[in-house]
């Protein structure tokens, strides 16, 4: 005899759960019924938020990622006055892969075109023509004046300095053991721009090359295993020319973690 139909969709009516445990979380299949009790003691769906983390999100087998924007996220550390800025941090060195000495001031500037603010972290001891910095153009305009090239919302890096040379860094930190695939494109954002750009892993080079031209990109595309506190480091610096000379360069991509 067939199970009427309302017995049949009762016993169908499951929910994946991520369900806390002392070692991460564990993929659940629940009736209906207990859902509201697992969420009651800080579990969640896979897609969600992880509870009480909200930049971090639910896989499908619950484990937890977390995209990290170096675009996306810069503005919340600049109004905070914080370097690092989570995972992010700001900074410059004399050589690619000499110690970094981390940007200490924040401030407001227009000093490529009158209707583009930006938002830019330097080291005042050490500034030659508002170089070695990071900087973000938050408008109201476009900065296009026949030498500079940086839209509304671009994120770009300026090597420099009183030696002139000085690398510019944008550095990733792991906040968690895992998986992370990184897709970050390097852009010319400068007619005459003249810039090496170099990706560290750890300190150890994994690709450099030269960016010669306005809107020329180069991308940094790999999966990688880290260990909570690894670093990928976004560097640019000077390219033919060891002086001061046109470098706006600009990054941008994203990073996802997996634990």
């Amino acid at each position: 005899m067939a199970a009427p139909s309302g017995s049949l969709a009762a016993s169908t009516d499951k929910t994946n759960i991520c369900h806390r445990t002392g070692n991460g979380y564990q993929l659940l299949n629940l009736p209906g019924s207990a859902v509201a009790a697992h969420r009651a003691h800080g579990d969640a769906a896979p897609g969600e938020a992880v509870p009480g983390q909200t930049s971090l999100t639910f896989t499908n087998t619950c484990g937890v990622a977390a995209v990290f924007d170096p675009v996306a996220d810069y503005d919340a550390g600049w109004l905070s006055g914080s370097n690092p800025n989570g995972v992010w941090r700001y900074g410059r060195c004399s050589t690619m892969t000499s110690p970094g000495i981390r940007y200490t001031q924040n401030y407001t500037t227009t000093q490529d075109c009158a209707d583009s603010v930006y938002r830019a972290w330097n080291e005042p001891l050490n500034d030659l023509g508002w170089t070695p910095a990071v900087i973000k153009n938050i408008g109201p305009s476009a900065c296009a004046n026949g030498n500079v090239d940086i839209p509304v919302g671009v994120l770009t890096q300026h090597f420099g300095g009183l030696s002139g040379g000085d690398y510019s860094h944008v550095v990733f930190t792991a906040p968690f053991a895992g998986t992370f695939t990184a897709n970050i494109t390097f852009t010319g954002r400068q007619h005459g721009v003249d810039s090496n750009v170099v990706v560290l892993l750890n300190g150890t080079v994994v690709q450099a090359g030269g960016l010669t031209s306005n809107l020329q990109t180069i991308t940094y595309s790999a999966t990688l295993t880290l260990a909570a506190g690894w670093t990928i480091d976004f560097a640019t610096g000077p390219g033919s020319n060891a002086n001061l000379h046109p470098g706006h360069v600009g990054l941008s991509g994203t990073i996802t973690g997996v634990q």
